[in-house]
């Protein structure tokens, strides 16, 4: 069962999760994005080579004079990008989705004790409302840097000399190149995983008469969650990433990019690294609801606490 809770907390629990989920999913995420700049290239590459390429890249440049801790750190290429975004993206999705689910239940369904459950079509709306907002304040210029950070390219060069040798404006397009194709993933991925997660979650709890879930289950129905949303959003990513690795004046929209890839490579290329990007979002919403739950139960019992 849903309960009303403090907007505050809900933004600490969201900032919090979303870091630790990014941390444990990062090397899929990097993984992933490398498997999709070969076929910008038209090759399909394995998981495996590409593995092994991103370990010997690490290995070369090494960390601190230590070969074999950069093989394993550049792995983490680009986290510096997701980690800010991560914080500042669940905080807005977690607040985003809870706080129109209580608009929805108080004008819609007339409950005022934050208890009632959505029907699966209101939270599909009020996941796509989160995932549009996060995307336009924090996901886009974040996953832009990434993936330039990824290509071995800093970011703020690139979109530097975008503001000092052409304006405000083209240097604001090249912050958000790519925009299209991302607020589409983010709408489809929260629209399906929040709905799916807390349905799974209410089945659950109605079978075995309990009022909340384990760890385990928060792990393994947040994973589930991300999966299902990953399969249907998988070309969507897949034009992002190429989307995103653009820099020259002339773009390449979502429609485009996605036309190509399949005329190029065919229609599993539009699937190309479906495999880490399960692993990725399976686990960033596994551990990111099972650190969300755990996180603001602990603020409201140190509130209660507090209060008395």
């Amino acid at each position: 069962m849903s309960k009303r809770r403090d907007p505050l907390i809900n933004m600490a629990g969201g900032a919090t999760s979303g870091m630790v989920a990014v941390t444990a999913s990062y090397p899929f995420d990097l993984l992933k994005t490398r498997l999709h700049f070969e076929l910008q290239k038209g090759k399909r590459a394995t998981m495996l080579d590409t593995t092994k390429i991103i370990a010997r890249e690490g290995y070369q440049t090494g960390f601190m004079g230590i070969r074999s801790a950069g093989a394993v750190l550049g792995f983490y290429r680009g986290l510096d990008q997701l980690l800010p975004e991560a914080a500042f993206k669940v905080l807005l999705r977690f607040l985003v989705f809870k706080e129109t689910e209580n608009y929805y239940r108080r004008f819609v369904m007339g409950d005022e004790t934050g208890k009632a459950i959505l029907p699966m079509p209101a939270q599909m709306v009020c996941g796509a409302a989160a995932g549009f907002i996060e995307t336009a304040i924090v996901v886009q210029p974040f996953e832009r840097g990434k993936t330039l950070r990824a290509d071995f390219h800093s970011p703020y060069k690139v979109w530097g000399d975008k503001f000092r040798t052409q304006g405000f404006g083209a240097g604001m397009r090249s912050i958000y190149t790519g925009f299209g194709a991302c607020a589409g993933r983010q709408v489809g991925n929260q629209a399906i995983s929040f709905p799916v997660f807390y349905k799974v979650k209410e089945l659950r709890l109605q079978s075995t008469g309990r009022q909340d879930l384990n760890n385990f289950e928060r792990l393994g129905f947040g994973f589930f969650a991300g999966s299902c949303s990953s399969l249907v959003t998988m070309p969507l990513d897949v034009a992002k990433t190429i989307a995103q690795k653009q820099q020259g004046e002339v773009t390449q929209g979502t429609l485009q990019i996605i036309t190509d890839v399949y005329r190029k490579t065919g229609i599993r290329s539009l699937y190309t690294g479906l495999a880490p990007r399960i692993g990725r979002v399976g686990l960033d919403r596994g551990v990111g609801f099972l650190a969300y739950e755990y996180i603001v139960e602990l603020l409201e019992s140190l509130k209660g606490k507090g209060d008395k």
